[in-house]
């Protein structure tokens, strides 16, 4: 008999946070979709643009937690 997602759900509960770390990871992975070459191109190159822009000094940064409570003030 197949386990049921309730069951799966207890026994992951049952590992410890490394192992329930790593079985999250393994899931994710098989749900991952199989990815555009020239998409995941032009996301390197915004990486690698964004990168150089924060080492030089001409990024304008902002805290997660400032965006975070503006989005949060935002969907209020």
């Amino acid at each position: 008999m197949a386990l049921s997602y309730l069951d799966v759900e207890q026994q992951a509960q049952q590992l410890s946070k490394e192992e329930q770390a790593k079985l999250v990871d393994s899931l994710l992975v098989t749900l991952q979709m199989p990815v555009d070459p020239l998409l995941e191109s032009e996301w390197l190159r915004e990486v690698a643009e964004r990168k150089a822009q924060y080492l030089n000094g001409e990024a304008t940064l902002t805290d997660a937690a400032n965006v975070f409570a503006k989005v949060r003030k935002i969907l209020k």
